[in-house]
């Protein structure tokens, strides 16, 4: 027969699916002698539901022992329902570094994910800053950024940084090179596409 070990449900971190994964863990094979190869498989196993806060069952069908020692036992039954809990999954939000001329119009904040969030689910909210217009440096927080409750956010804050300098592109027909950056000074050898004028020292 088999007895559930019930300190310790059936658990998964968060997929976006019900699949199960069965663990020795999970389970106990009572009558079992010791030192045989006998372990415990399934045809169809589900949780109740693929979110966090609803997942608290698993349902096993089509039970069956498995090992080099299988034969020597049967099971009574072939159908199982047991505590299930899917944890939430982790991941890292970190908040770009984002730059901007004074008095121009802000840039969008922005961010990048350690992993893509699951098909299905849903990032809602943004990103916030510190007040301030004047040349310096504000903080990027998490703002009213929410991912639900199938996620644990790690949020790493980010950067608004107000400069007097100004987004040049640079090029050189001579060598082909061209740069791209934010500058306050820069040489006449360049040609500049912005608007500020030539003759400036670097």
């Amino acid at each position: 027969s088999i007895d559930l070990l019930k300190s310790k449900p059936i658990t998964k971190v968060y997929d976006g699916t019900t699949a199960v994964i069965l663990n020795k863990d999970n389970y106990v094979l009572s009558g079992v002698a010791e030192g045989d190869d006998v372990s415990l498989a399934f045809t169809e196993g589900a949780f109740n539901s693929a979110d966090v806060k609803k997942a608290n069952k698993v349902t096993l069908k089509g039970l069956s022992l498995v090992g080099s020692d299988a034969g020597k036992y049967k099971l009574t039954d072939t159908k199982l329902e047991c505590k299930g809990e899917i944890t939430a999954r982790p991941i890292t939000v970190t908040a770009d570094i984002v730059m901007m001329t004074k008095g121009t119009i802000e840039p969008k904040l922005t961010y990048q994910l350690s992993e893509p969030i699951i098909e299905g689910n849903e990032i809602i909210g943004s990103l916030a800053r510190t007040a301030g217009n004047d040349v310096g440096e504000y903080a990027v927080t998490r703002g009213t950024l929410d991912f639900g409750t199938n996620y644990e956010v790690t949020f790493v804050d980010g950067k608004l940084i107000i400069s007097n300098f100004t987004l040049t592109e640079l090029s050189d027909s001579t060598t082909s090179i061209n740069v791209s950056g934010y500058f306050k000074f820069f040489a006449c050898s360049f040609k500049s596409r912005s608007r500020s004028a030539c003759g400036t020292r670097r």
